[in-house]
């Protein structure tokens, strides 16, 4: 938050906010994405809004800046590696579980998930990308992450 400015009444009359390019890509996008059907259902006059913050994103930055406008700052962006997103379970080519039990007296936390049979399915491997090398412990509970490529 750069700036606020109140009206004679003590309402809140405008924002200024410094914002990286990263952010500033990001909120053209998501308004860009919007049309006035879904602008007005996030608020009452949310469609013209939406067009003056896309306008002034778009046309007076990254338009004027960038031979592609928004799309130029969006393929520079450094892509997440398969690393980053096995982390947050986020990889396109793989399916996630995750297996849980009692804190501290869980003696299958090394079982991968089962099968509709209810027998360990060996085609999960441990996820150690995520939590503490593929677990983590919480206050009642631990949990076992697992992974596996998608068919």
């Amino acid at each position: 938050m750069k700036q606020i400015d109140l009206d004679d009444g003590g309402e809140l009359e405008a924002v200024v906010v410094r914002m990286s390019r990263a952010e500033a890509a990001y909120l053209t996008l998501l308004t860009g994405k919007q049309n006035g059907v879904t602008s007005e259902a996030v608020m009452r006059g949310g469609s013209s809004l939406n067009g003056k913050v896309y306008d002034s994103l778009a046309g007076e930055i990254f338009n004027r800046f960038y031979e592609n406008g928004v799309d130029d700052v969006v393929a520079a962006q450094p892509r997440e590696t398969d690393q980053e997103l096995h982390a947050r379970g986020a990889h396109p080519a793989w399916e996630y579980r995750t297996t849980e039990g009692p804190r501290k007296q869980w003696d299958d936390q090394d079982v991968p998930p089962r099968n509709e049979e209810g027998e360990p399915d060996l085609s999960w491997e441990r996820n150690v990308d995520m939590g503490r090398d593929g677990w983590d412990r919480f206050d009642y509970t631990e949990e076992s992450y697992w992974r596996r490529r998608k068919p």
